[in-house]
């Protein structure tokens, strides 16, 4: 059996994964400290040419893949994304989008039936602040993205008409 070094893992997933695959490989490997912040600096640089502009979106506060996928997904729609927002009484937010939407993304994993009632008490002091929330499960950010970005899109049209 081979053994490699987190670093030559990650660098041999850089090669063969898809953009926003390698760069949630990428951030999850800092998040859960497998390689450290001068690794991060020579795995951008010897990754492919092709990865360069995703890789430009790399967020030391990501900490899922669905988190991920979600903000790359918001970027290109063209969405302002805020990762690890902080509200008072509440803690960080996954993401805040253009201001207004909260968006937390949820593996069944961290969040089951012990988590139900803490994340519900969350949204309502995030929403307590004026900050419309959502949580994403991984269908909704992997099957049904289009119908996402529609909830998102109505979501942040009516906060902001709200504000003005």
């Amino acid at each position: 059996m081979f053994e490699v070094s987190p670093f030559d893992a990650v660098l041999q997933a850089l090669t063969c994964l898809e953009d926003v695959d390698a760069l949630a490989c990428l951030e999850s490997a800092l998040f859960k400290k497998f390689i450290s912040d001068d690794d991060l600096g020579e795995l951008i640089d010897a990754a492919p040419d092709r990865l360069r502009k995703i890789l430009s979106l790399i967020d030391r506060g990501a900490q899922s893949g669905f988190e991920t996928f979600s903000r790359v997904g918001f970027i290109r729609d063209g969405f302002r994304v805020e990762t690890q927002f902080y509200v008072p009484g509440a803690g960080h937010v996954d993401m805040l989008v253009n201001g207004c939407v909260g968006i937390e993304t949820d593996g069944e994993e961290w969040h089951g039936a012990d988590r139900f009632l803490p994340d519900r008490t969350k949204d309502r002091e995030v929403e307590r602040h004026g900050i419309r929330t959502l949580r994403l499960a991984r269908p909704h950010i992997f099957d049904t993205w289009t119908t996402t970005l529609e909830t998102v899109h109505r979501m942040v049209r009516d906060a902001e008409d709200a504000a003005s």
